[in-house]
């Protein structure tokens, strides 16, 4: 962070991007990730080459230091919600859709609001609840989460690659008053 303009970073002792399914004695890869507003901020090559010199400079002599950009998963939630009988339908949709991109965003999201945790399990419970947070929500008739573009189990926890970051653009959320028959 204090090479460039990063707001985040995550060192991976014993990785080596090149091979990462194989642990490497003295490899170190560092991810940075950029201060942005963007859904998924990355790196410049210049920045990835400045942060990579200072940290060069820094490195005990035998480490192979490697700094990568993150990796992001696409994370889409569609859910039906039943709105309260006072709340206002289009504020409703609107807040639920920024509240579940603030949540999964990789630099002001997670529980903290500290950004998405690198590689942190999604608790199906939490996204819920999260949802549960926006004013006018009555319940939540249905809750499906996409990664990567597959389905994921139906109430079940999602884990995620374990230096990756997730981002979610495009909600799919339905909201209605309950009808009662």
């Amino acid at each position: 962070m204090q090479a460039a303009t990063i707001k985040r970073a995550k060192a991976l002792p014993l990785f080596n991007p090149d091979f990462p399914d194989v642990r490497f004695p003295g490899a170190v890869t560092v991810i940075v990730v950029p201060d942005s507003d963007d859904p998924t901020p990355l790196p410049s090559e210049g920045t990835l080459r400045t942060v990579c010199a200072y940290l060069d400079e820094r490195r005990l002599l035998t480490t192979e230091l490697y700094v990568v950009k993150p990796a992001y998963q696409r994370i889409e939630v569609a859910a039906e919600i039943v709105v309260s009988d006072n709340a206002d339908l289009a504020d409703v949709k609107k807040n639920v859709e920024q509240t579940i991109k603030d949540y999964f965003h990789p630099l002001k999201g997670g529980e903290d609001g500290q950004g998405w945790p690198f590689g942190g399990t999604i608790f199906y419970s939490r996204v819920g609840q999260r949802i549960f947070t926006v004013n006018g929500v009555d319940s939540i008739k249905t809750l499906k989460m996409f990664l990567d573009g597959v389905e994921t189990q139906f109430c079940a926890d999602v884990t995620i690659n374990k230096a990756g970051l997730l981002f979610s653009t495009d909600p799919q959320i339905e909201v209605h008053y309950r009808f009662d028959d």
